[in-house]
């Protein structure tokens, strides 16, 4: 009974997570001038708590004031998609792991966001497909 309260609860967070990533993939879709490191944390506010129960932690070292004129909704749907295939891919079969996600100026008109694991790596074959549209190594993912 409390495993399927357990997984009830999470699709429920899960549902909610979603909901959020459309509500600010609302307001953010048009290009504008934002700050790189606030999306970060924008972005992190909505995964951490996938993270919370488990032995993954999240690392960063944000410099604010960085200023992007972009796309922010869809930069945030990028970094929530690789920190979540992070935890359902990297670490399988790990007791431990780390995301680091680090931003940075690297030039007067050039910023950087990099994110890094310690995770398994993926297999030459997977390497290849990760671009491609709707590919998968897990069914239902």
């Amino acid at each position: 009974g409390q495993d399927i309260l357990q997984r009830n609860v999470q699709k429920a967070a899960d549902l909610v997570r979603d909901f959020k990533q459309v509500a600010i993939d609302q307001t953010a879709d048009r290009r504008r001038e934002f700050d790189l490191a606030k999306v970060v944390e924008d972005v992190l506010v909505m995964v951490e708590p996938s993270f919370k129960h488990t032995p993954y932690v999240i690392d960063t070292d944000l410099h604010h004031g960085l200023m992007m004129n972009s796309y922010p909704g869809a930069l945030g749907q990028v970094l929530t998609n690789l920190l979540m295939n992070a935890l359902l891919h990297a670490f399988e079969g790990m007791e431990q792991g780390r995301v680091r996600v680090h931003c940075a100026q690297v030039s007067d008109s050039e910023a950087e966001l990099c994110v890094s694991d310690d995770g398994r790596g993926m297999d030459e074959s997977v390497r290849r497909r990760i671009f491609d549209p709707f590919f998968t190594t897990k069914l239902g993912t």
